[in-house]
């Protein structure tokens, strides 16, 4: 992510959120910077689709509440399908 190869990026964090869906050490921060990794490709629907299953425990979900509105806002505006 930081080195900007947002496609290698969603590869390897998607992965790891298979291979460890809610047991592994960094589930929740994987699942935002996988979608910050989408969204910054433009693709918003999957931005959303990466972090709407937001958990109770989840130290991330009042911030997702919030990116989910802003991707879904961008995905309008971009005229993604």
């Amino acid at each position: 992510f930081a080195a900007v190869q947002f496609d290698a990026a969603v590869q390897q964090l998607s992965v790891y959120l298979k291979s460890f869906h809610r047991a592994g050490r960094w589930t929740f921060a994987a699942r935002v910077l996988l979608a910050e990794c989408h969204a910054r490709q433009g693709r918003y629907t999957d931005a959303v689709l990466a972090i709407e299953r937001s958990s109770p425990d989840d130290p991330y979900r009042d911030g997702n509440e919030f990116r989910i509105r802003r991707f879904k806002a961008l995905s309008k505006t971009s005229g993604e399908k």
